[in-house]
């Protein structure tokens, strides 16, 4: 079982903040705040969750009483077609879910040939994300109507660094490439370090993009 100093020793090695522990883990922000300041005497099932929380985000809990994290996890495998997109959607739901909720960030999304062509499945998929606790940030091309849905937030960036078809989805560790020209193929990387690399060029982008001039705020049933 994990003790006090490793669970603090932990929390700092993934660069988590005291409020990312209890939302992840489910406890309360005071009951991790007690717990790490040595306050009272923590009780066997909170320790468990947390050495389980922490294990399940790749912490090893050493016998000297240390921590370390696993190798990197990295794979890579192709989808095909309409349903290997529909199979990212219902990844990444399940991925955030799984935590609580979380952010997905979409780049080079064109909102039009979304919707034209998926307009269904997608907005089954969006209406489901507030339950989840999931939220999207994406980047538009300036100019192009957008579709705002609950849960969602939009800047714009350039026509000349905007690609409509090469969208790319980043979510917890996972890189979902997708490519709309020829066929409808998507690579999806799980790798800790490919997406966070993704994950700054996205917020390069969201830092110096520009409101979205041509919102269309759509409204759940």
């Amino acid at each position: 079982m994990a003790t006090i100093s490793q669970i603090k020793a932990a929390r700092l090695l993934l660069n988590w903040k005291q409020s990312d522990l209890a939302r992840v883990s489910g406890m309360s922000l005071a009951t991790i705040a007690n717990l790490e300041q040595g306050k009272g005497t923590p009780r066997a099932g909170t320790l468990h969750v947390l050495h389980a929380t922490f294990e399940k985000f790749g912490v090893d809990f050493l016998e000297d009483h240390g921590v370390d994290l696993r190798p990197e996890k990295f794979s890579v495998k192709t989808l095909h077609g309409e349903q290997g997109l529909f199979d990212v959607w219902a990844d990444y739901e399940k991925t955030l879910a799984e935590d609580g909720g979380g952010e997905v960030l979409l780049s080079n999304l064109d909102h039009q040939l979304m919707y034209k062509n998926f307009r269904h499945k997608l907005e089954e998929m969006v209406l489901q994300r507030p339950a989840n606790n999931i939220r999207l940030r994406g980047l538009v091309q300036e100019g192009d109507l957008v579709r705002i849905w609950p849960n969602e937030e939009f800047r714009a960036i350039p026509k000349k660094i905007f690609s409509s078809l090469t969208p790319i989805y980043l979510y917890k560790n996972k890189t979902a490439i997708v490519n709309f020209k020829d066929s409808l193929r998507v690579v999806l990387i799980e790798s800790k370090s490919v997406t966070d690399a993704f994950r700054q060029q996205f917020e390069h982008h969201w830092k110096n993009g520009s409101s979205v001039t041509k919102p269309v705020y759509m409204k759940t049933p």
